[in-house]
């Protein structure tokens, strides 16, 4: 068994171990390719500017981790707090 790191666990409770995975989408669940699309989706909608469709195709408990010690790092958990990275993605874009 791999050693975990208590960011590691905190990031991916599934580190390390193995067999099948339980993959979910809006309580539905789907296979890691559907996984795939999905994101696919959500990062494409996402560079077009488009934050309707991105938040429509994104789960309710979203988790999104940044690392670093920057100031967008830091785990944000829900929309509402996925949002606020959002917001600070596009004014880090203004500045630079």
């Amino acid at each position: 068994m791999l050693r975990q790191s208590r960011q590691e666990r905190e990031i991916n409770p599934l580190y390390g171990k193995t067999g099948p995975r339980e993959n979910r989408h809006k309580g539905v669940i789907v296979s890691t390719r559907e996984n795939v699309e999905i994101a696919r989706k959500a990062y494409a909608a996402f560079a077009a500017g488009d934050l309707e469709t991105t938040f429509g195709i994104l789960d309710d408990s979203i988790e999104w981790f940044n690392p670093g010690n920057s100031k967008v790092s830091g785990t944000y958990r829900g929309k509402a707090q996925f949002t606020e990275l959002v917001g600070k993605l596009a004014e880090t874009e203004e500045v630079s």
